[in-house]
This record gives C-alpha cells, sequence and structure tokens, in this order.
C-alpha cells in the first residue's frame, strides 16, 4: 500500500512541475493602447481587447491584459495615461517585466481605416515585426484581429520564442509582476490536502488510510525567508470500510527558505506532524511524519497558496 501511494504521489508531483515548467517556459506580452486618429479611444480600446483575447488563444505567450496592466501601474504610481511614444511604452513593459510589447495606431482617413502595428522586444527595443493594413469598416478591422495575433504571434520562430523564455530577467513574473531585482513581501493564504497511512501496530489485520485537511497562513519578508502557520484536522477510514473514531489535531509551525511565489523554495513544518515540502510558484508538495506511541504515520501533500502581497 505504501508503495503505491509513493507512486501515485511521485506521479501527480511530476505532472505538477510538468505544467508549471510549461508555463515558465511562455514569454510575457502586453498589447498597449494604440494611438487613435479619427476613431474614439473606446473603438480603439475593443480592437485592443480582441487582439489580447486572440493572442491568449495562441497559447503561447502569458498575456497581461488591461485590468492586470492597470492595476500593477497603479502598484507602482505610474500614470499611463498620455503615454504613447515608445520611449515610454518601452518603460511599461520593463515594469510589467514583459518580454515583448505590441503597439500600433488606428486612424480614419476618408473611408478608409489605417492600422499600423509592431511587435517589440523589450529588452532590446527591436521591432520584431511590423505591418500595416487598410479596411472599410471598423468592423472588418475587429473581425480580423484573429488573423493579426495568428500573424504575429504563431509564425513568430521557435528559436526566437525559446531565447525569449530563457532570458533571466525576465523568469519573475507570476502571480504578478515585480520590476528587476525587486522583493517579495506580503502575506499568503492556502490550503493543503493530504493522505497517510498508519503502521501495522495499530491494527495488523486492516489497511488504515487518514486523510487530513489543513488551512495556511504565511508571510513572506523578502525573496529568502517566509514564515507561518497551519492548522487542520486528520481522520480515517479502515480498508474494508469503516471510521476512525478519533480526529488528530494538525497544527504548526512554516519555515520557508527561497523565493516560493516565483521560484522554488524548502518548505519545513514544525509541529503535527513534522514534515518537509517544495513550493514552485505557490504550488505545494510535501512528506510527513508523525508517531503516537507506538502507531507511525507516514503520508503526504498537496496544496497551494494565494499570494497577496506585491
Amino acid at each position: 500500500m505504501e508503495k503505491r501511494m509513493l507512486i501515485v504521489f511521485s506521479l501527480v508531483l511530476i505532472q505538477i512541475y510538468s505544467l508549471a515548467a510549461q508555463e515558465v517556459e511562455k514569454p510575457i506580452i502586453s498589447v498597449l493602447d494604440f494611438k487613435t486618429s479619427g476613431i474614439s479611444e473606446s473603438e480603439a480600446v475593443i480592437f485592443v481587447d480582441f487582439l489580447s483575447s486572440h493572442i491568449i488563444d495562441t497559447g503561447m505567450f502569458r498575456v497581461i491584459d488591461r485590468m492586470q496592466r492597470e492595476a500593477i501601474l497603479q502598484e507602482m504610481n505610474f500614470s499611463y495615461a498620455g503615454c504613447t511614444d515608445e520611449t515610454c511604452q518601452l518603460e511599461i513593459g520593463k515594469m510589467l517585466a514583459a518580454n515583448r510589447i505590441v503597439v500600433g495606431s488606428i486612424g480614419r482617413v476618408g473611408d478608409r481605416y489605417l492600422l499600423t502595428i509592431r511587435m517589440i522586444a523589450v529588452e532590446t527595443g527591436e521591432a520584431i515585426k511590423s505591418g500595416s493594413e487598410k479596411y472599410t469598416s471598423l468592423n472588418d478591422l475587429i473581425d480580423d484581429s484573429e488573423r493579426l495575433a495568428k500573424d504575429f504571434v504563431i509564425m513568430e520562430s521557435d528559436d526566437t520564442v525559446a531565447a525569449v523564455a530563457a532570458a533571466p530577467a525576465r523568469a519573475a513574473a507570476v502571480p504578478r509582476a515585480v520590476p528587476a531585482g525587486a522583493e517579495r513581501k506580503g502575506g499568503s493564504i492556502g490550503a493543503r490536502v493530504g493522505i497517510s497511512k498508519l503502521s501495522d501496530a495499530y491494527s495488523p489485520d486492516d489497511v488504515v488510510i487518514v486523510g487530513s485537511v489543513s488551512g495556511t497562513f504565511m508571510y513572506q519578508f523578502n525573496n529568502s525567508f517566509s514564515f507561518g502557520a497551519y492548522l487542520g484536522a486528520g481522520t480515517g477510514i479502515i480498508v474494508p470500510p469503516d471510521t476512525v473514531n478519533e480526529t488528530l489535531p494538525l497544527f504548526g509551525l512554516i519555515l520557508i527558505i527561497g523565493n516560493k511565489v516565483d521560484d522554488l523554495a524548502l518548505s519545513v513544518n514544525l509541529g503535527i506532524p513534522f514534515g518537509v515540502g517544495l513550493y514552485f510558484r505557490n504550488l505545494y508538495f510535501g512528506l510527513g511524519y508523525l508517531k503516537i506511541e507506538d502507531v507511525s504515520i507516514f503520508g503526504a501533500e498537496l496544496g497551494y497558496s494565494f499570494y497577496m502581497g506585491q
């Protein structure tokens, strides 16, 4: 039974880390507001939001949308109003920790709508792709946003995407982007679920499995250290089915070495049960041990914490 449990949890851990690694490999992009001439800003906003949505659909980038961008810039006390020149837009891209920004202009001349669009590498300021289009109506422009997203994203070479993903200065943009070198500081709340196996000293003829649920609160002081506590309970079943009459309280302190929000961090539970684990971008996997008289309990936990700091 213990071997089966270890295999199951190992497979789950591998899957979680595989999904997280795929997310890390995706470069970060944001479509900034376009310059306008002859059309309203609200009409341009509709096009920009459609373009962002279609870029998300390609699955090739992590997209910082309008609401996320405004929230991040507001936290940094940066006024986005009137920021339409390239120098200012590149500065916004750096604040967002983005690898790419998409900028451009939409204008109306007579009965034609003219679009210019560019994808820019934030680190170098180089225009990777650019183009211009003419449309007979604003509806045609918006309808073409899906094709534009594919032309500017899917057609980008794998080598370019890989190079962006490998750029070390852009590795810390989840869940919220911070300027390079900034320290994380703030609280997290989370939950963990676990399953454990009791030693045969408790029930020689049956297999006893204990399930547990606990809540966590942690405070991250910087990119190297977090401290918190956990509180929960565990109860179990006997196979063949029956109930274990007693409920075991779970409580203790949590010590975390490393940046659990953006990177890999070691977590140690100091309490009931004692345990060690790993956080990776707020995902948690851990192993625990507890001994009560002649009964030993071995288990594993999965969890997630929601970071609320900056």
